[in-house]
């Protein structure tokens, strides 16, 4: 029963596969399918810019070996793109090796790179020569700031450019009126380890900060954005003593959630992509970094002010960074709107570039 399950979704998968034509076809590497919005938002916002070109999610290498064997990856793929989210340095250099064995080129779009130091400090293998000959073989590298470039600058590639987070593409184009209410949105998110701190720490200086934040006269409104966080919201709200329409889920709707934070005067945000897409609706935020990546998008936008490091944010110094990032506001916006704008158009000519490689005979806009 198992190997005719697993038969039928392989079979799925190519007629999926051959529904597209060939020349449009292309691999994406990268988290999907986890209900996690940000690598949905990541997903959807690249998809959409490389229109017509289609994109499938270049799943489990089981499931890939199947279809290779039964067709060669040339004829499902004609490219592959390393999407969005912190993934070099990291277990995705056997995603693209078989693309490139076959031939195919390969893109990278907005990719955080991993630091090696933190990834030894927990335990996890960093091949660095494996990347090497990786990202050797592909050409000019776009990855999501300033720290992701420098990490690969350090290991001796130079074809790198900063073109940021492809989230931002959910950006609105334009700053909306300011929210009248003083509304705090909190991205509650409680990583095992993070920085050599335990949960119960961050977990207590978000609930201390929401607790000044009501005395201050601010309605706190949860925005779970993992389905892995609502349990920990949930019992937030429950301490807070706040109703249950204060937690509103966004798990696969970018679009949705950028509307919803417009009602936020302020974001507290630990989730990197729930700071970044409150940054879409121009939102001042303060980011709880509990990875370098965080500090990597937070330097991308001129933001790295109102980030704090998760073993370092007890309440204190998280109410002192929101009360002056509120202190700034118009200040923050207007940056946030140029910063924003320069990489929506990075980002799309990333997308061009990637058009014309892949349909040279179509005239690309």
């Amino acid at each position: 029963m198992k190997q005719a399950k697993h038969s039928l979704a392989a079979a799925g998968a190519v007629a999926s596969a051959f529904r597209v034509p060939a020349e449009l076809r292309g691999a994406y590497a990268g988290w999907l399918g986890q209900e996690n919005l940000g690598d949905e938002a990541i997903f959807d916002a690249i998809a959409s810019e490389l229109h017509p070109l289609h994109l499938r999610h270049f799943a489990g290498m089981k499931k890939e070996r199947v279809l290779a064997g039964l067709f060669g990856l040339k004829r499902l793929y004609r490219f592959g793109v390393l999407g969005g989210g912190t993934l070099i340095l990291g277990g995705y250099a056997g995603h693209l090796e078989p693309l490139l064995d076959c031939g195919l080129p390969c893109h990278t779009y907005g990719t955080g790179v991993l630091e090696p130091d933190e990834l030894r400090l927990a335990g996890i293998d960093c091949d660095i020569e494996r990347w090497l000959k990786v990202l050797r073989r592909m050409g000019t590298l776009h990855v999501r700031g300033p720290r992701s470039q420098k990490t690969l600058e350090h290991i001796g590639i130079q074809n790198v450019r900063v073109s940021g987070d492809p989230a931002l593409l959910h950006a609105l184009d334009a700053l909306p009126p300011g929210a009248e209410r003083p509304v705090l949105g909190v991205t509650l998110y409680l990583p095992r380890q993070h920085y050599g701190r335990g949960a119960d720490y961050l977990y207590a200086a978000i609930r201390d900060t929401c607790r000044w934040a009501l005395k201050q006269g601010w309605t706190p409104r949860l925005f779970p954005v993992s389905s892995e966080d609502l349990d920990d919201s949930i019992r937030l709200a429950r301490e807070l003593e706040l109703p249950a329409e204060s937690i509103r889920p966004f798990y696969q709707n970018a679009a949705a959630f950028v509307q919803a934070a417009t009602a936020c005067q302020l974001f507290l945000g630990v989730r990197l992509h729930s700071v970044i897409l409150a940054h879409c609706a121009y939102v001042p935020s303060v980011m709880v970094a509990y990875e370098r990546k965080s500090f990597d998008y937070m330097e991308s936008v001129g933001m790295e002010e109102w980030a704090v490091r998760s073993d370092q944010c007890e309440a204190t110094s998280l109410i002192r960074l929101l009360e002056n990032v509120q202190t700034r506001r118009d200040e923050v916006r207007a940056t946030l709107l140029a910063q924003i704008k320069s990489h929506k158009t990075s980002l799309r000519a990333v997308a061009k570039n990637i058009l014309a490689c892949q349909l040279p005979d179509k005239a690309i806009l």
